[in-house]
């Protein structure tokens, strides 16, 4: 039993690793110009919500695309910090 108990833990280990090598591989393969690349996309997605809040859209709409560019611009925004981390 403990040797199948010591094999979870390695194995556990082995994993942590392997996210951290990929995480800081990610790093260094993307450049400024991506990151730039990134906000540049959330400004045109903001902009054109606005744009859109003008427009007759009914409030129904609206809230769902809201509620989309939240959850992208968060996804984003933790990407952005795992490079800077």
């Amino acid at each position: 039993m403990k040797n199948g108990v010591v094999e979870v833990v390695l194995e556990r280990d082995t994993a942590s690793r392997q996210r951290g090598c990929l995480i800081n591989e990610f790093k260094t393969k993307v450049s400024q110009f991506e990151k730039d690349s990134i906000n540049s996309d959330i400004a045109t997605l903001k902009l054109n919500w606005d744009k859109t809040k003008r427009n007759n859209v009914s409030q129904f709409e609206k809230d769902l695309i809201k509620k989309d560019i939240n959850i992208i611009s968060a996804f984003i925004k933790k990407v952005i910090d795992r490079f800077k981390g």
